[in-house]
């Protein structure tokens, strides 16, 4: 016979019943959320889709020989509670830098 401790004993029992249709694992601690591991795999989290690698830009854009192409960037703080969007023309480097509520659009 093998013995099982308490715990795992209890758990053994809130996911049968999850298993027949009950309620009870939500009301464990984590609430059976998926988490991610944190080592040794890629974030993409915050990616934009569809993505165009700036390697990829026109040659007359990296010429950097005529007004109107921007560049459109955003600085986090450490602490991810504000966001700055810069905007810099290429060819001039004028700059336009706003402090923005969110990093979302």
């Amino acid at each position: 016979m093998v013995s099982t401790s308490v715990h795992e004993r209890i758990y053994q029992h809130v996911w049968a019943d999850k298993c027949n249709g009950g309620d009870l694992y939500l009301y464990l601690y984590q609430a059976n959320k998926k988490h991610r591991k944190k080592y040794g795999s890629i974030d993409n989290s915050g990616q934009i889709s569809n993505r165009t690698c700036i390697e990829q830009r026109h040659e007359i854009v990296e010429e950097k020989s005529r007004l109107g192409d921007w560049e459109i960037d955003t600085v986090i703080s450490k602490n991810h509670n504000g966001v700055l969007v810069t905007i810099i023309d290429l060819e001039s480097k004028l700059t336009l830098i706003k402090k923005v509520d969110s990093k979302y659009s």
